[in-house]
């Protein structure tokens, strides 16, 4: 079975999966900005912050912080395709999550 779609039809689907799943990273952005762990962050900081200026502040290599956010261990939101981290609550949930760090192998 096969089926022949148009440019105009492929740009249709690409634009509807394209709002899906910018609408997921709302949501996801939503429940991290909700963290019962990440509220009440001792930094009133709402600095947002780069992978690599969060391995900056943290003294760590990227590589630590792409494995905290794989694992889920580091609150983060998406601007487009860009990891972006707001610094009062990842100090927080870092102070909470102490001992479940990802741990780098230098």
């Amino acid at each position: 079975m096969s089926i022949e779609l148009s440019d105009g039809d492929l740009n249709k689907i690409a634009g509807r999966v394209s709002m899906l799943l910018t609408g997921a990273e709302i949501r996801f952005a939503e429940d991290i900005a909700g963290c019962s762990r990440c509220d009440d962050a001792g930094d009133d900081s709402d600095e947002i912050l780069t992978v690599d200026e969060l391995a900056e502040l943290l003294k760590v290599k990227t590589s630590w912080v792409y494995n905290g956010v794989f694992k889920k261990k580091l609150p983060y939101f998406k601007a487009g395709k860009h990891l972006r981290f707001i610094k009062s609550k990842v100090l927080k949930c870092l102070c909470d999550q102490s001992s479940d760090l990802p741990l780098s192998r230098g």
